[in-house]
């Protein structure tokens, strides 16, 4: 059985995931995305937070599998649902403890609410923070873990919208792909030397191979300020992969793009 490092700890999104997948793995759990990003290795796989319907990608990690040398190899999709909770009325409640992406999904709510902001590294830490304080406050939690608790305040459905999901990466050392019929390719694009229009070609370079891209977003390269890295994430059908190969080349040696791939995955 192989170790699974995750975001926890138990009971998160990020946890929940792990259910979603094939195999059964021994899971191991850290506080932080860095942290789980860090664990893994070539005997520990990991499954990390990717993007969110209302909040968008998660960067932390993102940059993270741009920088670490490991590959996406499948990714997991979820129903994401948010709970406000207090111990006490909800006019007494003045602090909240929140996960970082959690209140980037619960905007509104917090606009017509006056708190002290605590953000957290998890939603069951958000959890545990409110469970182990004796003063009037509150957190956002993920509703099913309502099952085994019970809160004075209990407000449902407090993020931005119903329809918000999360999708997850399992991520691995070894650079391996399932050959569905429908796949994603997420790619990291370098260019290596910095002019006017680099962008456009590059852009129009996919437009000739005829691959639909699904996001394209800029990253800091973080060792000289205004260069930058491209994230593009492309649909591909597994007897276009020989295709995607070419173009990465051809990126290369006209364009002087260094590309990373980063992971060939199903689609959902």
């Amino acid at each position: 059985m192989k170790d699974l490092a995750v975001l926890g700890p138990k009971g998160t999104y990020c946890d929940i995931a792990t259910k979603k997948l094939n195999d059964k793995y021994n899971v191991i759990y850290y506080p932080s995305i860095l942290k789980t990003s860090l664990a893994i290795n070539d005997s520990i796989d990991g499954l990390l937070p990717f993007e969110n319907t209302l909040d968008g990608f998660v960067m932390e990690t993102l940059d993270n599998l741009i920088k670490l040398d490991y590959h996406i190899t499948y990714q997991v999709k979820l129903p994401i649902t948010f709970s406000f909770v207090a111990n006490c009325d909800m006019n007494e409640v003045k602090e909240v403890y929140v996960q970082f992406k959690a209140y980037g999904q619960c905007i509104h709510f917090f606009s017509e609410n006056d708190f002290k902001i605590n953000i957290t590294e998890s939603n069951i830490i958000s959890l545990d923070e409110l469970l182990k304080n004796d003063k009037c406050c509150g957190a956002v939690v993920p509703t099913h873990v309502l099952e085994d608790y019970s809160f004075k305040t209990v407000i449902n459905n407090v993020a931005d919208s119903l329809h918000n999901e999360t999708r997850f990466i399992y991520v691995s050392k070894e650079n391996k792909y399932v050959l569905d019929d429908n796949l994603l390719a997420s790619l990291a694009l370098t260019p290596l030397e910095d002019k006017p229009g680099v962008l456009f070609s590059i852009l129009e370079m996919f437009n000739s191979y005829n691959f639909n891209l699904k996001a394209i977003l800029s990253r800091p390269r973080k060792d000289e300020m205004g260069k930058y890295i491209f994230y593009i994430e492309l649909e591909l059908l597994k007897d276009e992969i020989d295709k995607m190969n070419n173009l990465i080349n051809k990126l290369n040696e006209d364009l002087m793009i260094n590309v990373k791939l980063l992971g060939i995955y199903n689609t959902i």
